[in-house]
C-alpha cells in the first residue's frame, strides 16, 4: 500500500513540473471592422483604403496580409441581402495593391484588452472598363510565427479575422441571362453529355450553373448539374451537363433545364435525340502466322525424310 502511494506521489510531482512546458501560446488577430464599405469609386481612379489590425497579445510578431476573392455568401449577412441584385462577379484582386505583404505589430504598454493596433493602408485602382455594380474582396491577416517561438511551447493557437471590402461602380448593374439552346453532345462509349448554351444578357459578370432533369415517356430518367462557370456580359458559355451513358438508349427525351445565377434563374424545356453509341475504331492486331509456320515445318520434315531414305 505504501509503495502504491509513493508511486502516485512521484507521478503528481512529475506532472506539476511538466505543466510549464506544455503551455499554449495564443496569437489572435482581429480587425477594426469585419466589413468596410469604400463607397462609390470612379473608373480610372486610384483610391487609398485603410483598416486596422488589433490584437490582445503581449508579444511582438509579424502578420502576413493575404488578398483574396470574397465568397458570394457575404450577401447572406443581415443588411447586405439586397446588394446581391446589383453585384458584379468580375475579378478585382488585380485592382488591389498592398504596400507590403506583411506588417509587424508591437505590444502597447498598459494597452488593456487591446494589446496593440496597427494601421494598414493599400490602394484600389479601378480600371476604365470596370463593370457597374457592387464589388467585394477580402484581406486576411495571419500571424507569422518563427520556429523558435513555436518550439518554446507545446501548442500554438492561431486565429485571424478577415475584413471584407465592398465598393460600388456607377452605372446600371443588370444580372440576367437566357438559355439559347440545349443540345446533346458527342456520346462515346458510356459517357453522355448535354450542352447548355447560356448567354449573359446583363451588364455584370455572373456565375452560372445548369441544372437538368431528363424524362422519357413522362418518367424521370436522370438528374444532373454542370459546374459553375463565370460568364462575362454578352458572352455565350457552354455549360456541360454529364450523365452516365448506360441510362440512355436510342430515342427522343424531354429535358427541363434551369440556369441559376445567384440572383435569379431562367429555364427552358427541350427535346433531344439520342443517337446510337459512337465507338472508336478498334485496331486489329496482326495475327501470328501459325499456319504458315506449320506448313514450313511439314515441308522441312518431308525434305529431311526424303534425303534420309
Amino acid at each position: 500500500m505504501q509503495t502504491r502511494l509513493t508511486q502516485i506521489f512521484y507521478l503528481l510531482i512529475f506532472v506539476i513540473f511538466l505543466l510549464p512546458t506544455i503551455s499554449v501560446a495564443q496569437h489572435s488577430i482581429g480587425v477594426s471592422s469585419t466589413v468596410i464599405n469604400l463607397g462609390t469609386l470612379e473608373r480610372g481612379s486610384d483610391n487609398v483604403a485603410t483598416f486596422y489590425l488589433v490584437t490582445a497579445s503581449s508579444e511582438s510578431f509579424l502578420v502576413s496580409l493575404n488578398k483574396e476573392p470574397a465568397a458570394s455568401d457575404f450577401f447572406s449577412r443581415v443588411g447586405y441581402g439586397d446588394y446581391l441584385f446589383n453585384y458584379s462577379e468580375e475579378g478585382v484582386i488585380e485592382w488591389v495593391e498592398l504596400f507590403r505583404d506583411d506588417v509587424r505589430i508591437e505590444p502597447v504598454e498598459g494597452g488593456g484588452i487591446i494589446g496593440a493596433q496597427k494601421e494598414v493602408n493599400f490602394i484600389v485602382s479601378v480600371p476604365e472598363d470596370a463593370e457597374p455594380g457592387y464589388h467585394i474582396f477580402r484581406i486576411k491577416p495571419l500571424p507569422v510565427l518563427s520556429p523558435e517561438a513555436v518550439g518554446q511551447v507545446g501548442a500554438v493557437v492561431v486565429s485571424a479575422t478577415a475584413v471584407t471590402f465592398l465598393f460600388d461602380i456607377e452605372g446600371t448593374a443588370i444580372r440576367d441571362g437566357i438559355i439559347l439552346d440545349v443540345v446533346p453532345g458527342t456520346r462515346v462509349g458510356n459517357k453522355f453529355a448535354v450542352n447548355v448554351y447560356f448567354q449573359n444578357t446583363g451588364t455584370t459578370t455572373i456565375s452560372a450553373i445548369a441544372k437538368q432533369t431528363i424524362y422519357k415517356n413522362g418518367e424521370i430518367i436522370a438528374n444532373s448539374v454542370s459546374s459553375r462557370e463565370l460568364v462575362s456580359p454578352g458572352e455565350v458559355k457552354v455549360l456541360r451537363v454529364l450523365y452516365a451513358g448506360n441510362k440512355f438508349s436510342e430515342g427522343d427525351y424531354e429535358v427541363r433545364t434551369s440556369v441559376d445565377f445567384l440572383s435569379g434563374s431562367v429555364s427552358k424545356n427541350s427535346t433531344i435525340s439520342v443517337l446510337p453509341s459512337i465507338l472508336p475504331p478498334v485496331e486489329e492486331k496482326p495475327k501470328f502466322p501459325w499456319l504458315l509456320i506449320v506448313l514450313i515445318l511439314i515441308i522441312l520434315v518431308a525434305i529431311i525424310i526424303y534425303k534420309i531414305s
